[in-house]
Order: structure tokens, then sequence, then C-alpha cells
């Protein structure tokens, strides 16, 4: 489907992937993961990355994802029809080391308000600026957050990067 992308939620208890397109008519939900099954959607590019080398073996993902749940001592991924016929998900249990972890979307609140009071306070603040003011935070990550915060229209960014400044909206 054109202008969709592939969903990643992270849960404490689970990874949901939906993907867009939906399974395509040759292939059953039961045969999903239990044996090498190819159905290619866009013959030119299927060949030119196997050409390119950039794809390991062609209909193998799903059954080797299957063998290494099975290895980690985690239940097989569920694959399931969603309501919309265009679309398709797959559920995969989370290790239990992982399930402690904080709901990575609050954290990421709590960064974008940190970071957003720092720019109130100083807009021309360097992205390593806010990651040494903030301590738990790469500058690589300050950059992610500020990218995302444009996106999201919270923050627009004015002038060049070394004397420009950034304006909350």
């Amino acid at each position: 489907m054109n202008g969709t992308s592939i969903y990643v939620e992270v849960y404490p208890t689970k990874i949901r992937i939906i993907n867009p397109g939906g399974l395509p008519s040759t292939i059953s939900e039961s045969d999903l993961g239990t044996k090498i099954i190819s159905s290619r959607r866009n013959n030119l590019i299927a060949d030119l990355f196997n050409r390119i080398e950039v794809v390991e073996r062609v209909g193998t993902g799903l059954m080797r994802l299957q063998q290494q749940l099975k290895l980690a001592g985690l239940k097989p991924a569920q694959f399931n029809s969603i309501e919309n016929p265009h679309f398709f998900e797959i559920e995969i249990e989370r290790p239990a080391a992982y399930r402690s972890v904080q709901n990575t979307a609050k954290t990421t609140q709590k960064t974008t308000q940190k970071i957003l009071a720092l720019l109130q306070s100083n807009p021309k603040m360097s992205r390593r600026a806010i990651a040494q003011a903030l301590g738990d935070i790469t500058e690589d990550g300050i950059k992610y957050h500020l990218a995302q915060m444009q996106r999201e229209g919270l923050i627009r960014r004015v002038g060049p990067d070394k004397g420009g400044h950034w304006e909350i909206q």
C-alpha cells in the first residue's frame, strides 16, 4: 500500500508488528513460520536484492524467527489477521528480563519535556550542551529527539546549525 509504513509497538510483555499489505492470496496464516514459503510482490525489486546479495534466503525469515524464539524459551510468534484485510499483525512475547523496563513512550515524553524546558531557558543550546545537561542521554539521542520534536511541530530550527536557535511552537 502506498504511503503506509510498518508499525512496531513495544509493550512491557510483547512486541507487536503491523505490516501493510496483508497476506498474499498464495499464503495462509497456518503456513507462516512452519515452512519455507515465498511470494514476491515485486519481482523486479526481489531480483535486484538477490543479485546484490541483500536477501539472505527468501521465504525463511518467519521460520527462522520461530526457531530463535523457541531457542530463547519463548512462545511462538502469533500471526493475526486484523479487521482490515490490507494489514497483517505479528505478536512476539518479550523475555521476562525486559518486562520491567520502563514504558518507552513515557520515557520519551519525559525526555521531550526536559529538552523543551532547556530550550525555553536557552534557545541557542547545542545538542552537546543538552546531552550534558540531561546527563543520561547521548548526543545522538538528543539529535533523534530534536528531529522527532520537529516532525511533531513542537520546535523549529531558525538559522544555521552554528549560530542559529530553536523556537518552541
